[in-house]
């Protein structure tokens, strides 16, 4: 009987560790997402897109619009909006990012991903990626005309 209430012991306390491990891990990645600005980076993203639809609806509009070719336009940019912000809503995404980073990165690598990116040449990372990004892609594109 002792041996029993011992291993049920064992068991539950090895349970309630991994539970305190999980919400370690899963707090240290909220910390990496709130110091690498991921929420912002979304909500620019999102805004982006929203921006090509625009766009897009204005490309294919040729010549003047009538009041209701005006509704059906403005009816499915909304429609569009709508999709984004559901799918390209931080809580949706922000689930998806931190099971992703606590399945590919350990909770000690993950507080030294978060001590780097707290300090000024983590922050200036950060901040200069976009346009390292959008070069990057200038220039593949560039070579991929030339292929």
């Amino acid at each position: 009987m002792r041996f029993r209430l011992l291993c049920t012991a064992v068991l539950l306390s090895a349970s309630c560790l991994a539970h305190a491990d999980e919400a370690s891990h899963q707090k240290a990645v909220e910390d990496l997402l709130e110091v690498t600005h991921a929420q912002a980076q979304v909500d620019d993203i999102h805004r982006r897109t929203l921006a090509q639809f625009s766009e897009i609806a204005e490309q294919q509009v040729q010549g003047p619009l009538n009041e209701a070719q005006k509704a059906a336009v403005q009816r499915a940019t909304k429609e569009a909006a709508d999709l984004v912000g559901e799918y390209l809503s931080w809580s949706a995404i922000q689930t998806v990012q931190a099971s992703a980073y606590k399945q590919e990165f350990s909770e000690e690598e993950i507080r030294a991903m978060t001590a780097f990116y707290s300090t000024p040449l983590g922050q200036k990372l950060l901040a200069r990626m976009p346009e390292i990004v959008s070069i990057s892609t200038s220039e593949i594109q560039r070579d991929m005309q030339t292929l």
